[in-house]
């Protein structure tokens, strides 16, 4: 429930991968948000390395993954040690959840893998639930973040006893 940027892709060139780096960081801090470079290998095979970025655009929402395997694909946190290990034989399902970083976090995702995209990642499927990252609609994603809000608050207050 909420609301949800889901992503999947392999970047064009793998040797882009520190330039991806560098720029999203850039970005990130520009927009107040804080990125984390990443490095970790497998036990067995130092060659398996796994690199990138974890993005937290807006407090609330989700840590974005710009994490890439070996082969240059995309991954979630928790797939880290499959990448290392050799077990992802394509890219897998990524998402990040921006109900609770509010429409400007939200805004910022969606440009930022926009912007991965067209520069690093041709291929790169974004799949927004809002509708946002196709319409750039600001308003209709404040009114839908709302709505779910709504939603989540009606649930949890079912829960209460």
């Amino acid at each position: 429930m909420g609301i949800s940027i889901h992503y999947r892709g392999t970047l064009d060139r793998l040797e882009d991968v520190e330039e991806l780096e560098d720029r999203v960081t850039d970005i990130a801090f520009s927009l107040g948000g804080h990125a984390t470079i990443w490095r970790s290998f497998s036990e067995h095979d130092r060659s398996r390395l796994v690199r990138g970025l974890i993005v937290e655009m807006a407090p609330g929402q989700d840590t974005l993954s710009l994490l890439v395997s070996p082969e240059g694909h995309f991954i979630p946190l928790h797939q880290i040690s499959a990448a290392e290990k050799g077990l992802l034989s394509e890219p897998p399902d990524c998402f990040v959840k921006t109900q609770f970083g509010g429409v400007e976090g939200h805004v910022a995702v969606a440009h930022l893998l926009g912007a991965i995209k067209a520069r690093y990642c041709s291929r790169l499927g974004i799949n927004d639930e809002s509708g946002f990252y196709d319409n750039r609609n600001a308003d209709e994603l404040a009114g839908k973040m709302q709505s779910s809000g709504e939603v989540i608050d009606m649930l949890a207050d079912q829960l209460r006893p």
